[in-house]
């Protein structure tokens, strides 16, 4: 009898413990949910969350001050740049030693815009330097020494002359002068370039027709037969001189911006994810891998979904009709040196990430990524990702000519070389392909070598880590 009541009084303490237990889960449970924004209870939470908030808030306010305002100063001086375009004039307006007329027009208009707020860098070169339309290609295509040549052709005054006093009706006014510049360089800056000096040229021809035809009336207005000719070649009295604007490298292929800038910016965008995805595996094998097989990882397994990702994104532009054979023989040729530099450039970006980044958290970018994620850990990758994009985005949009000596950056930038090396390949530019490739190639290697030795150092630290805590652990069962 006693074993029994003792045991049911055990059994009712169980169940009473049991039956507190029941009622504390209950009261936690009902007061989920229960409470308002601004209630006591949740200062401390309150608090916390504010702190977060605010923090993001100025870390945000700094990028817009120290990232996004460059890439507003990269394009706010275009106009005000326009002086370090280099421009050339050569004047073929020579006629038995003397100038003609449009030839000196011209050279005072050009020369006297000097005196402009906004104006083009001129110079003048002679003829003997640039002899034919090919040297002139060379020297905006091959050589980039200039943006655009003005060129008074030769003899055009006294093809004029001529022509009035024949009355050749074949006379084309547009032979007179012509304007060479490759536009596919850089489409924004021809679009500033071009017209400014098309208002140049129209307005020295202009001038140097009104002269002409004054001093031609002057001379020969009560001649019959002079009236009839100039009758017979109308163009020769209405528009004596015009001008041919001879594109070399067309930017024929609007779609083109998808893949040499805004494009880019995607490619970033791509590698970061498949950084953040690659770091938050990577903490399921770490504890189990060597140093050497851990840095393997790390290294090759992004470069492998790199190779992959920009196989896919090269191919996105052939269902949009971009043509890749301007500058090798086929089409082949031209897409897959597209597709090795978009896979070197994402490359570089994602590897620079991940050295900044600690490596037991999680990353974000490419090889650019995998070494951000080594230093400044993930809660900091999204303005590190600001500050990758912005500082090569502002140097890929607009020529380093038109913007301040701040940008002089410029050749280290990954974004700078996709768009020179993909220009090349799509509208057959300026051929740099093996400097281009050298400089992506160049960040990866950084970025390797970056990600292997930050990787070895928290590796030692991780393992001094625990001894510490293996000790301490030990003496306190001691």
């Amino acid at each position: 009898m006693t074993r029994l009541s003792h045991k049911e009084s055990s059994s009712d303490k169980d169940q009473m413990v049991d039956r507190q237990d029941n009622a504390t889960e209950r009261a936690s449970q009902s007061a989920l949910y229960s409470k308002g924004f601004w209630s006591p209870d949740l200062k401390p939470l309150r608090a916390t969350y504010f702190k977060i908030l605010s923090g993001s808030v100025v870390l945000t306010i700094i990028a817009i001050w120290s990232c996004l305002q460059v890439y507003w100063a990269s394009i706010a001086h275009e106009s005000g740049r326009l002086f370090q375009v280099n421009s050339v004039f050569v004047n073929r307006d020579i006629t038995n030693g003397v100038n003609g007329t449009l030839g000196d027009t011209l050279r005072t208009t050009i020369f006297q815009s000097l005196n402009e707020k906004h104006h083009l860098g001129w110079t003048e070169e002679p003829s003997e330097k640039v002899p034919t339309a090919e040297s002139i290609e060379e020297a905006l295509v091959e050589d980039e020494w200039a943006w655009v040549f003005v060129v008074a052709e030769q003899d055009a005054t006294q093809n004029l002359i001529t022509a009035r006093e024949n009355g050749d009706s074949s006379y084309d006014p547009m032979s007179s002068v012509s304007i060479y510049y490759a536009e596919a360089r850089n489409e924004q800056a021809a679009g500033i370039v071009l017209p400014t000096t098309q208002k140049l040229v129209q307005q020295a021809t202009i001038q140097a027709g009104t002269q002409m035809l004054a001093a031609y009336m002057s001379q020969q207005g009560g001649n019959v037969t002079a009236m009839e000719a100039l009758t017979n070649a109308p163009q020769t009295a209405a528009t004596p001189f015009a001008t041919t604007i001879n594109n070399f490298r067309p930017f024929d292929q609007p779609v083109a911006r998808a893949i040499t800038l805004v494009g880019l910016i995607y490619l970033t965008i791509l590698s970061f994810i498949c950084t953040m995805a690659h770091s938050a595996a990577r903490p399921l094998l770490e504890k189990h891998l060597t140093l050497r097989s851990y840095i393997g990882m790390r290294l090759l397994v992004p470069l492998f979904l790199y190779t992959i990702l920009s196989l896919f994104f090269a191919m996105l532009n052939l269902p949009w009709d971009v043509h890749f054979n301007a500058h090798f023989s086929n089409t082949a040729k031209g897409f897959f040196c597209t597709y090795a530099l978009l896979l070197c450039g994402m490359a570089a970006l994602g590897m620079c990430f991940e050295t900044l980044a600690r490596p037991l958290l999680i990353s974000p970018t490419g090889l650019a990524t995998e070494a951000i994620i080594t230093v400044i850990g993930p809660q900091f990758m999204a303005y590190a990702l600001i500050a990758l994009i912005i500082s090569n985005v502002s140097v890929a949009a607009l020529p380093v000519d038109l913007q301040v000596w701040f940008f002089r950056y410029y050749p280290a930038m990954v974004y700078y070389h996709i768009n020179r090396g993909i220009r090349c390949i799509i509208f057959n530019t300026k051929n740099e392909l093996g400097f281009n490739f050298g400089v992506c190639l160049a960040w990866v290697v950084f970025s390797i070598g970056t990600i292997s030795a930050f990787t070895a150092l928290y590796r030692r630290l991780d393992i001094k880590k625990a001894q510490k805590e293996s000790e301490t652990q030990g003496e306190n069962k001691a």
